[in-house]
């Protein structure tokens, strides 16, 4: 669990969508609490993310230009594989809002 919340804690402070994903919280909060018990997390972020623009997870790694990297003593980090990632600005704005 330690070396989840490390890996997460290091995607979330270099996630340039952090303005679509307070979104998406909303969002599911308002759902979630409207629907109890019949959305899964899970099966919003399926639907959703497509929808608002969001990075899939299959693809997000090589979108970011990141690669997950283990050391001998099974230490895992983050390091920037490609540097030379480009992402289009327009990709890190949506007109959404919750209400949509």
């Amino acid at each position: 669990q330690k070396v989840k919340s490390g890996l997460l804690r290091l995607l979330w402070s270099s996630d340039p969508f952090k303005a679509k994903w307070a979104i998406v919280a909303k969002a599911y909060s308002v759902i979630r609490d409207k629907h109890i018990g019949q959305v899964t997390l899970e099966s919003f972020l399926a639907l959703i993310g497509p929808f608002i623009g969001l990075v899939s997870v299959a693809n997000y790694l090589d979108t970011m230009g990141l690669q997950v990297v283990s050391t001998e003593d099974k230490h895992f980090s983050l390091i920037k594989a490609n540097p030379n990632v480009h992402i289009n600005p327009m990709d890190l704005t949506t007109n959404l809002s919750v209400d949509d």
